[in-house]
């Protein structure tokens, strides 16, 4: 568990030695442990540690730090992108449902029947300028 390594960091030479040479120290635990427990059992074999702290030995390259940079820029302007879209469909929703009447004057208002198109992420026109968000 998290709780025994940092007590064998504390305790044991051997194991502070062992992660300061490894460019560790007792404030990056917690996040080498979150690292290396994959299913968040809060429990790590013994060769688990060690093979996971092997493999995180070194120092980044900063090539690699951009890559990832860039790999997470995408990631989010594709979000916003897909979030946005979403935003107005829902905004088409009510518009459409506020517009819409109703059989009785009360209860729900009719689906309207004009056809969804299929989710792209190109800009959707807005519909009305009735809801805004």
């Amino acid at each position: 568990t998290l709780e025994e390594i940092e007590q064998y960091f504390q305790d044991d030479p051997r194991v502070y030695s062992y992660m300061c040479a490894l460019g560790l120290d007792s404030g990056d635990l917690g996040r080498l442990f979150s690292l290396l427990d994959d299913d968040d059992c809060g429990e790590l074999s013994v060769d688990a540690f060690l093979s996971g702290c092997l493999r995180l030995k070194g120092q980044a390259r900063s090539i690699d730090v951009h890559y990832l940079i860039m790999q997470v820029r995408k990631m989010n302007e594709h979000m916003e992108a897909r979030f946005r879209h979403l935003q107005q469909t829902l905004l088409r929703c009510s518009c459409a449902s506020l517009r819409s009447p109703t059989s009785s004057g009360r209860g729900m208002a009719q689906l309207p029947t004009k056809k969804v198109q299929a989710a792209t992420l190109e800009e959707p026109e807005p519909v009305c300028d009735m809801v805004s968000f």
